[in-house]
């Protein structure tokens, strides 16, 4: 039983090494994994939390960089009750000067208990910024407008 959870256990860890790095459609392009750690917006820079202030109401994402670090703020905007979230899927490296991170936002069920009060879902993650440009997708791919433009 152990050798057979072992087996499992390294079968998982080759697969998801495999994965890092994987080519895209046309074969040319290689996606790395982005290393990133999610924070609260009190460990974001000022300004930053100057900023989300203004726009935390709507939908969208917010880019912003300071000394080395890069920080994604994704907003699902007001809802009307907890419930609520972000999810961050992946942050791709596409080497062809673009990031992309992919989201996918959630909703209380029907019949879920929630908090009766206004929310600002939000995902804000920090990591060590090159110089690209990012788009923040959800899990359909769908791109969500920059807040900060």
């Amino acid at each position: 039983m152990k050798d057979i959870l072992i087996a499992i256990l390294l079968t998982s860890v080759i697969a998801l090494g495999a994965s890092a790095c994987s080519p895209s459609g046309d074969g040319n392009t290689v996606q790395n994994n982005v290393k990133y750690e999610k924070i609260d917006i009190s460990d974001a820079p000022l300004k930053l939390q100057e900023t989300i202030e203004q726009v935390k109401k709507k939908k969208g994402y917010i880019y912003y960089t300071e000394d080395d670090s890069g920080y994604i703020y994704v907003a699902a905007g007001e809802k009307p009750t907890g419930g609520y979230a972000i999810e961050v899927l992946n942050f791709i490296d596409n080497k062809n000067d673009k990031l992309t991170l992919t989201v996918r936002f959630t909703e209380p069920g029907k019949d879920d208990m929630v908090t009766q009060v206004i929310t600002y879902p939000y995902a804000l993650i920090r990591f060590k910024a090159p110089d690209k440009a990012v788009e923040v997708i959800d899990e359909s791919g769908n791109k969500l407008p920059q807040l900060n433009r």
